[in-house]
């Protein structure tokens, strides 16, 4: 899995966090075991669980197969039906802003979804700003899917006078479902207590986190608890491990997919993640004709210089979904949320058909 150094991190402090040892992260990295770290540079550390991404990592090479492409999907059946009903729950989240047409968008993307939870409520100088958020609900309820809205910043809300403010635009909208996001174990009290006050309105709320803050609190009372994916932990085996420690935690699991990537600058190590749009960008720019899929970790690799300097290219296509949703259903976890209500969730609705296409016909 990849690490981000902190501030006067060594060597043997990772080794020690991950359960590994200072000698075999040095021999990963290609370091000496006294080396100097640099903050936010990246470190591979060499579970056994875990896959260093090198060249010789690769089993498969692909020509101009890029990301997200349906031809992706290695399975043997193409299926036609593009109105095959899901056994799966499938949801997303849906940030409205000025200039989106949220009928348009929701009608156009969320047919197949049992729930859409609009990210539309933000604070400025301590007053709420009143969202467009009706065309978007309407949209919801002409199509039969749920409409929820989501809360990412908990502690902007739990002042008294902007709480209030909340409540009075929720009573007049005809949401279902609540969806509280965190991303660190220092939100976890103040989510806490915005639930306690949205639950006295009697919706039912869930939670998304990382892996780290679910396992610290048991986070108790909300109606499905989400996985949220990580930056650092986008292979399959960190996925895996991730959700075999939730599910001994929690009956209601779902998971929050973001699909990840990352270019690593092998000058230094440091590493940027990677949105979908931006890995586009990159092998568009950099004219990248070749892209390879690694079996273990089910992720893409790619490399290219520029000015000299080399960088890898690790991230997720459509087959790294295909990977996880397969093990997410085997484990009968089956509530999808995804980050994003756009073209490319429809490719991945296709893809939960292909899934269980499959598993119904083998």
């Amino acid at each position: 899995m990849l690490h981000i150094v902190r501030k006067n991190e060594s060597i043997t402090d990772i080794a020690r966090i991950y359960k590994a040892t200072a000698e075999s992260i040095s021999n990963a990295n290609n370091l000496d075991e006294g080396a100097q770290l640099y903050e936010n540079s990246s470190i591979w550390v060499p579970k056994d669980k875990y896959v260093r991404f090198t060249q010789s990592a690769i089993t498969t090479e692909i020509e101009n197969d890029y990301p997200f492409a349906n031809t992706c999907i290695k399975e043997n059946t193409r299926i036609e039906d593009d109105y095959m009903p899901l056994n799966i729950n499938t949801e997303a989240i849906f940030k409205i802003t000025r200039d989106d047409a949220p009928f348009v968008t929701v009608d156009l993307y969320a047919r197949e979804l049992s729930a859409v939870y609009l990210n539309v409520y933000d604070v400025n100088e301590k007053e709420l700003n009143l969202p467009n958020d009706y065309p978007a609900i309407n949209a919801c309820e002409i199509n039969d899917v749920k409409p929820g809205f989501v809360i990412d910043n908990a502690d902007t809300y739990l002042d008294e006078y902007i709480l209030q403010q909340l409540l009075y635009d929720l009573s007049f909208k005809s949401y279902k479902k609540a969806l509280l996001i965190i991303n660190n174990e220092n939100e976890t009290h103040k989510a806490l207590a915005l639930k306690k006050a949205l639950g006295n309105e009697g919706y039912p709320i869930s939670i998304a986190a990382p892996a780290n803050v679910l396992t610290d609190t048991e986070f108790k009372g909300f109606d499905t608890v989400y996985y949220k994916t990580e930056d650092n932990i986008f292979d399959f085996e960190g996925f895996k491990e991730n959700i075999d420690k939730l599910m001994s935690r929690y009956d209601i699991l779902g998971v929050l997919y973001e699909p990840k990537g990352a270019d690593i600058d092998k000058s230094n190590q440091k590493i940027k993640i990677l949105k979908n749009a931006d890995i586009y960008k990159v092998i568009s720019a950099n004219d990248i004709k070749k892209i390879s899929f690694d079996d273990r970790s089910q992720l893409c690799y790619t490399g290219y210089e520029s000015d000299g300097i080399v960088h890898n290219i690790l991230f997720e296509d459509l087959r790294s979904f295909y990977a996880k949703a397969n093990y997410l259903i085997q484990n009968n976890i089956n509530t999808i949320l995804f980050n994003e209500l756009n073209n490319t969730t429809l490719n991945y609705i296709g893809v939960l058909k292909q899934l269980e296409y499959n598993l119904n016909n083998k």
